[in-house]
């Protein structure tokens, strides 16, 4: 990994957020990732994500292209409360999105 922005922490706002609750992302780029051509960079620079759905946890990584990101942030919706990083990687990615179903840990497995 060359550069990875923070881990950001998703919620939706209101009295009671819920799994199913749309929220908007708007997170910047590593630094380093800012000034990065992406039309080179495909499949490099990625977003991590563990969501809790009404149907439960749901982790996965998106790369981005040019059409995910405002300036030097990318903005979104998704569905679901959870973590969110993007990263930019040394080497590329296949060009689709990878979930699966397993709940996230801080835990050293």
């Amino acid at each position: 990994m060359k550069a990875a922005a923070p881990v950001y922490i998703g919620a939706a706002t209101g009295d009671m957020p819920v799994a199913a609750q749309s929220i908007a992302l708007s997170l910047p780029l590593p630094l380093s990732a800012a000034g990065t051509n992406l039309t080179t960079a495909s499949g490099k620079l990625v977003f991590f994500y563990a969501i809790l759905t009404a149907e439960g946890w749901k982790s996965g990584v998106k790369p981005l292209t040019s059409k995910d990101l405002v300036g030097t942030y990318l903005n979104t919706k998704i569905l679901g409360l959870g973590y969110f990083q993007i990263a930019y990687l040394t080497t590329s990615i296949e060009a689709k999105e990878m979930t699966t179903a397993l709940r996230p840990s801080l835990k050293k497995q």
